[in-house]
């Protein structure tokens, strides 16, 4: 492990854009964006090997350009982005992946399934 030297944050920014719209063409439109800060601590003296790892993700509408970002395309299945965290001096003994959130028609029908679902488990109970 090589994490950074004690308070030190490496910061890696990843910008995710919409491939297409509805009609297949290309949109490029943002869509998410996730900010990684990778800082150096020492929780006891002389412990140096680690690493705090803080978070920020925003997903649309709430998604802002982030500076001196990387741009990955959603796709839908996982994406490795480990290769930005070491090529920006981050730990390498890491692995990272991401994936696109379900299209929107798929989360109704789940949301829509495990509703029905739930209505027919009080119904049994309750509805007798």
């Amino acid at each position: 492990m090589n994490p950074p030297p004690v308070g030190v944050a490496i910061v890696v920014n990843i910008n995710f854009l919409e491939p297409y719209n509805d009609d297949g063409n290309p949109v490029g439109r943002l869509s998410d964006s996730l900010n990684m800060v990778f800082t150096g601590i020492a929780p006891f003296p002389g412990d140096l090997d680690n690493v705090s790892l803080d978070l920020h993700l925003w997903s649309d509408p709430n998604a802002v350009p982030l500076p001196n970002a990387y741009t990955l395309y959603e796709n839908g299945p996982f994406q490795g982005v480990t290769h930005f965290v070491v090529c920006n001096d981050g730990p390498t003994d890491v692995t990272m992946l991401v994936a696109s959130s379900l299209p929107e028609p798929m989360s109704l029908l789940l949301m829509g399934s495990g509703a029905l679902g739930l209505a027919s488990v009080l119904w049994r109970r309750f509805g007798r």
